[in-house]
């Protein structure tokens, strides 16, 4: 079985403070035991903030940009899994929120 390695450097291309931010993921991967790395498609992440019922709703957009063949049927494998970890990280930002006081915000 091959073992993934991730290193994602991430570049933010746009901060609009209280509205929206926009960031490029640029992932390299390894075997581990190897020493090549093999370069994976970026990801461009955009969340957005929008007023909502006297608080605010926090939702991402991910759009993968030209991925190579194997990559494309590695993220039909992996899909779900990566939906729930997206999911997964929304609500413990929400979590967060919700438990911050008023005044610390």
């Amino acid at each position: 079985m091959f073992v993934f390695v991730e290193e994602v450097a991430i570049e933010y291309v746009e901060v609009v403070r209280d509205r929206r931010i926009v960031f490029q993921a640029y992932p390299t991967m390894t075997v581990a035991g190897l020493r090549q790395r093999i370069s994976v498609a970026t990801h461009t992440f955009a969340w957005t903030f929008t007023p909502e019922d006297g608080g605010t709703r926090l939702a991402v957009v991910v759009v993968e940009q030209d991925p190579p063949r194997w990559q494309r049927v590695l993220d039909r494998l992996t899909e779900k899994g990566f939906s729930k970890q997206v999911r997964e990280r929304l609500a413990r930002i929400k979590a967060s929120l919700e438990e911050e006081s008023p005044t610390a915000i």
